[in-house]
Order: structure tokens, then C-alpha cells, then sequence
């Protein structure tokens, strides 16, 4: 072939991307997730017996959600998804472990953020929970008037004792 031929269509054409991307790659990370569909029993015995009775209503109240905790930081450590309600594109919502930096507590944080969502699945799916994030709203709505909300990444988190992924074997 002479030096200023160029090459034929064929050596130039695009290959076929295998890996899904966008939407399809979300639905693979969720479906790689823990559901929290398991049963609650565990988790809600062990609150009414370690919480005074003035407390146990907090079991029904429903989840803090980040609509309402735009501003606070927290350490996220797992992730979890549940079947939503809501009929958007990724179909679920996250329950997420986290450790408040305000108060220093263990709680749960429900997150339907589209967007959230998104971040918590690429953390997750990069191995980099635990993570410190703050919650954060745009100030101006959209033309529907929804205010999105997205997180910050603040760092990595500490590994909590006992956590498989922090252990260092010494062999």
C-alpha cells in the first residue's frame, strides 16, 4: 500500500462495545447488591430491647431519607436495594448503613436520588465503602420542581471493626 493511501473502512470501523454502560451497567451493579428484602425481625428485636419504650415508634416512622438531611455528612459502609414504588428508570430505591458525623450514631438512610443512587452504585461497584459524603441540594429546581440531590465525596471511611475488606492478612 502507497504512503498516503488511507487505510480501508474496514480496518477503521468501530468494534461493538461488549460491557454495558449507562442504565444497563446500574441494573448490573443492583443486581450484585444485597436486596433488603430479608426479614426485619433481627434487626427491629434488637432495637426494641436495647431502646426505651418511648423510642420503639421510631421502628414505623419510616426511614430518614436524604430529602430531608441535605447538608449533613455521614459515612456510608453498605448498601442495600428495595423494590420502589416509584416508576422511574432504575426501579429501586437504596437503604443505606451509615454512621451520622453529627451525632456519632448507626442508623439507616433511605436514598431514591436518581442520581445518589447512581454515585452509591459506583462506589460500591469501585469498592470504596465505607465513604464519607455529604448530602447535597441544587438551588434551583427543575422545571418540574423537583430539587435534585446528589452527594459529596469527602473521602474514604473508616472500615468498621470486624469488616472483612479492612482485615490485612500477615501470610
Amino acid at each position: 500500500m502507497p504512503k498516503n493511501t488511507p487505510p480501508a473502512a474496514a480496518e477503521t470501523a468501530l468494534t461493538t462495545a461488549t460491557e454495558p454502560t449507562g442504565l444497563a451497567l446500574v441494573q448490573q451493579i443492583i443486581e450484585s447488591i444485597a436486596s433488603a428484602d430479608d426479614d426485619p425481625t433481627e434487626r427491629m428485636a434488637s432495637f426494641i430491647l436495647t431502646h426505651p419504650p418511648e423510642q420503639w415508634d421510631e421502628l414505623w416512622a419510616g426511614l430518614p431519607n436524604v430529602k430531608n438531611n441535605i447538608g449533613e455528612s455521614f459515612t456510608v459502609s453498605a448498601i442495600r436495594a428495595r423494590e420502589s414504588d416509584f416508576e422511574g428508570p432504575v426501579g429501586v430505591y437504596l437503604i443505606c448503613d451509615v454512621l451520622w458525623d453529627r451525632s456519632g450514631e448507626y442508623g439507616l438512610l433511605s436514598v431514591s436520588s436518581q442520581m445518589g443512587m447512581v454515585q452509591l452504585l459506583a462506589l460500591y461497584k469501585g469498592g470504596k465503602l465505607p465513604a464519607h459524603l455529604q448530602i447535597v441540594a441544587k438551588s434551583k429546581p427543575t422545571k418540574a420542581g423537583f430539587t435534585p440531590i446528589h452527594f459529596r465525596y469527602l473521602g474514604g471511611g473508616e472500615a468498621a471493626l470486624g469488616d472483612p475488606g479492612a482485615v490485612v492478612s500477615e501470610q
